[in-house]
């Protein structure tokens, strides 16, 4: 009984070394299943710890890097420090945009999205560079969105197929295809889109989609309902997060309130019976429970959390931290930091140092 005990403390002790002074050992990642592990007085709450950078909410397999002789493995563990072991199954995931001045992410937060409007992964990735390894929980990059430069055609969605390595090498965990402009007949975007998720499956990478209200509101050549038939089906696609909002300008940066209404021609109840979770986006996490459930639930669709816009932050300068956080930056998604221990690093990365 007593062996058990030695193998997990060593292996938490280890995961959780810190190389000088700067952050996890390498081969180990110290991921957060909420926000209060990076700021506020129960920042030691909950800590996931996983072989190199594996583990997802949506049952990612992990992948370990190192070229040939590689290996991939699907060993996630969960650990409560306290006591016993936990786990969160809902998504609790925030979009965050690229350019934004600091973000106040939802508590809790296991799921972070970069958001540039992109579809092309070179370009998504680097818009996304600033702001990526501040996210929050498990790390999508998002591909797609509005007018031409997130336009998804056959050709994009099998091009995200081909830069697994390098959605993977530039520290995303999952991509969540913003499908909301179409061009291309039914078939041929179920086919590209269904090829890109094994892709990135094959790679240990997650997949999500998320779609305006109920189903793209532009389908030239496609339909629309047919395109969601198929996403509810796919089994490599983890969560499914159509859009319960109307954008305030009609260009897509500005989320003005909820909008319950789907898209013309596309139920709700589409999403009956799909294999993913059904993670709605909404305005702010409580219009989720105030409206979206009890919405889904009469069209008989059993969601499983939800997806909310970040907001700007209001917290500016030292004064917004407290106890070991001693290093503030504005531009990251959670401002205050413990995890920048000395002065030198905490600056070098643009920080402002508090202690």
């Amino acid at each position: 009984m007593g062996r058990p005990c030695v193998i997990f403390l060593t292996s938490l002790l280890f995961c959780i070394a810190v190389e000088g002074g700067g952050g996890p050992a390498r081969g180990c990642s110290v991921d957060s299943e909420d926000v209060g592990l990076l700021q506020g007085p129960q920042r030691f709450k909950s800590v996931s710890l996983t072989t190199d950078r594996g583990g997802s909410e949506v049952g990612k397999q992990g992948r370990q890097r190192g070229g040939k002789g590689s290996t991939t493995t699907t060993t996630t563990t969960t650990y409560k420090l306290a006591s016993t072991m936990t786990t969160q199954s809902d998504v609790l995931g925030y979009y965050a945009r690229t350019g934004s001045n600091g973000t106040t992410v939802p508590y809790h937060a296991n799921m972070g999205v970069c958001v540039s409007g992109y579809e092309e992964v070179a370009t998504a990735i680097s818009q996304c560079s600033s702001s990526r390894r501040h996210l929050v929980g498990t790390k999508y990059l998002s591909i797609g969105g509005v007018s031409y430069p997130g336009l998804i055609t056959a050709d994009r969605l099998t091009a995200v197929g081909a830069a697994t390595a390098s959605i993977w090498d530039a520290g995303y965990e999952g991509v969540i295809f913003d499908i909301e402009e179409v061009s291309g007949s039914t078939d041929e975007i179920n086919n590209a889109l269904d090829a890109a998720v094994a892709a990135l499956k094959a790679a240990g990478l997650a997949a999500a989609v998320t779609t305006s209200h109920s189903c793209p509101y532009s389908c030239s050549g496609c339909d629309g309902s047919a395109l969601v038939a198929s996403w509810v089906k796919n089994a490599d696609i983890g969560i499914l997060s159509p859009q319960l909002y109307t954008t305030a300008n009609g260009t897509g940066t500005e989320v003005a309130h909820v909008n319950l209404t789907p898209t013309a021609g596309c139920p709700w109840s589409l999403y009956a019976n799909a294999r993913a979770s059904v993670a709605p986006s909404m305005p702010k996490a409580s219009d989720y429970s105030a409206m979206a459930v009890a919405l889904f639930a009469t069209e008989g669709v059993t969601t499983g959390g939800t997806i909310v816009w970040a907001t700007a932050s209001r917290s500016r300068g030292c004064s917004s931290c407290s106890g070991w956080e001693c290093c503030y930056n504005a531009v990251w998604a959670v401002p205050c930091s413990f995890i920048k221990t000395d002065q030198s690093t905490c600056t070098s990365e643009g920080g402002n140092w508090c202690c």
